[in-house]
């Protein structure tokens, strides 16, 4: 019996909230820059959530799913499709908390990287200042591995241009929360125990 998903925009933002991230990784890579960043947004659940994630798929109509035994993963990398699809979704139906600013961060770059910044070195140190700004307390960036990716930007264009300091994106807070966000986020994290 196949079961009926009732999505809304808001389920979809409350949702993100407790299960997807925003993320913004570096790849070496042997064309113009050495090391390219990467823009990830990806919610994940148990593999028992398979169908839920086939309808989710359906009903946002971009990226992919990928699962393995345990999980099940929806994963969306094409720009154009965090910028047509992704974007406008989270403008209109914000997420709330420290998740606001990593979206932010990710829109931000998403639009830079939209723009070609990211194929010169500026726009490519530019992105990495930005992405250490993320995901704060849960991510597994240090100052060690930033340094790492310097090194080897040094080490292919030997002095790194100074970049003007950045500065990060002003939060849009939302006033108002509604009961379909808070559907999403309990559908994400929520649990009923006796």
């Amino acid at each position: 019996m196949n079961k009926i998903y009732n999505f809304t925009e808001d389920w979809i933002a409350g949702f993100t909230q407790s299960d997807g991230s925003f993320v913004i990784s570096f790849e070496t890579e042997g064309g113009k820059l050495s090391i390219r960043p990467r823009l990830v947004f990806s919610v994940r659940r148990s593999y028992t959530e398979f169908e839920m994630f086939k309808a989710l798929h359906s009903y946002l109509g971009v990226g992919r799913l990928q699962k393995n035994r345990n999980n099940v993963t929806l994963i969306v990398t094409s720009i154009n499709e965090i910028i047509s699809v992704l974007i406008p979704l989270f403008e209109k139906h914000p997420l709330r908390g420290s998740k606001i600013m990593s979206y932010q961060i990710f829109k931000e770059v998403s639009l830079m990287m939209k723009a070609k910044k990211h194929l010169t070195l500026e726009g490519t140190l530019q992105i990495l200042e930005l992405a250490y700004f993320m995901n704060p307390g849960t991510t597994l960036r240090t100052i060690e591995s930033k340094e790492v990716i310097l090194k080897t930007l040094i080490k292919n264009y030997g002095n790194l241009p100074i970049i003007p300091e950045i500065k990060l994106p002003e939060l849009n807070l939302p006033k108002t929360i509604n009961l379909e966000f808070i559907r999403g986020e309990v559908d994400g994290d929520g649990s009923f125990n006796v």
